[in-house]
């Protein structure tokens, strides 16, 4: 009898859907971390990892907030305002982190799991959106552990399996990004400009194609 595949590379080596355009990718993206949660452990959830927008979003009312965190990463210089992360799920590299060593933007390789300050609480939060349950920090992590297949990959030091690189919360977006937001009761217009900080990938079950080239 052969053995049952894991969860780590049933989400990992699943179908890619493309997309037209990226609110449909952000879509995908988001139905399959939600069927994924499904089938974690009893005790298990996904971890939510909010980018810091350095106060960009302070003073900005609940509905304005809830408009900029449903935005995909697109319209944050390919930094996504939140992250579902599960440790096994396909990701794509977001930004140019080594491109020296094969990790830049369009990279494509596993989230291995993810690294928070020992002292880091936990609390169980309801996404009444897609009705999954997450966990979420109250302090940023500090870096993701992700797998990159590279041909002749250095490791980054002795010991370490080659095709793990870590990538940091602290790397910003590599623009920043003027964000509008539904105009005031009198019609005023209103925007805000971010720069925010996140892990720089993005979950890749979900693609866009543009101009030929998927991404």
């Amino acid at each position: 009898m052969q053995p049952q595949p894991t969860l780590r590379s049933q989400i990992a080596h699943g179908s890619v859907f493309v997309t037209p355009e990226n609110a449909t990718r952000l879509a995908v993206n988001n139905a399959f971390v939600a069927e994924t949660a499904l089938l974690l452990p009893i005790d298990t959830q996904p971890v939510r990892d909010v980018a810091n927008f350095t106060g960009a979003l302070n003073g900005l009312n609940r509905s304005d907030i809830h408009y900029v965190m449903i935005l995909p990463d697109s319209k944050f210089g390919r930094v996504a305002p939140y992250l579902d992360l599960i440790d096994g799920m396909a990701v794509q590299v977001t930004q140019n982190v080594e491109t020296i060593k094969g990790v830049a933007n369009g990279t494509l390789g596993t989230l291995e799991y993810v690294h928070s300050p020992p002292d880091t609480t936990f609390r169980l939060v309801r996404d009444g959106a897609s009705r999954m349950v997450v966990r979420l920090p109250d302090r940023p992590p500090e870096l993701a552990i992700l797998r990159v297949p590279r041909p002749h990959a250095v490791a980054i030091r002795a010991g370490v399996d080659p095709e793990l690189f870590p990538v940091f919360f602290a790397t910003e977006a590599y623009a920043k990004a003027t964000i509008s937001l539904p105009r005031a009761p009198n019609g005023q217009r209103r925007s805000i400009t971010v720069r925010p900080q996140q892990l720089p990938f993005v979950c890749a079950v979900g693609s866009t194609i543009y101009k030929g080239w998927i991404f």
